[in-house]
């Protein structure tokens, strides 16, 4: 048994060299796994968001995400005003 760190490296094989290959394969596999379990859904939410945003017209009533229930009163680009 040896105690210190060159003898030990010293003594070790030649390290198995893999494919070049493997690492193109395993980049593109995660790759495709992040795309279709976060930006792919992503994508449809917020797809969703801007049909449910389109389709909001004056005199609807509408539960904010902080709870509160109103009645749309003015429809802008960017926000819409409530009225209680």
């Amino acid at each position: 048994m040896s105690f210190f760190i060159s003898d030990a490296v010293a003594s070790a094989g030649a390290p198995a060299q893999g494919s070049p290959y493997s690492l193109i394969i395993m980049l593109v596999v995660f790759g495709l796994i992040f795309y279709f379990m976060i930006l792919r859904p992503q994508q449809k939410r917020a797809k969703e968001h801007k049909k449910l945003m389109d389709s909001i017209s004056k005199g609807d009533e509408v539960l904010t995400t902080g709870g509160l229930i109103g009645r749309v009163t003015k429809v802008a680009i960017p926000a819409l005003s409530l009225l209680r």
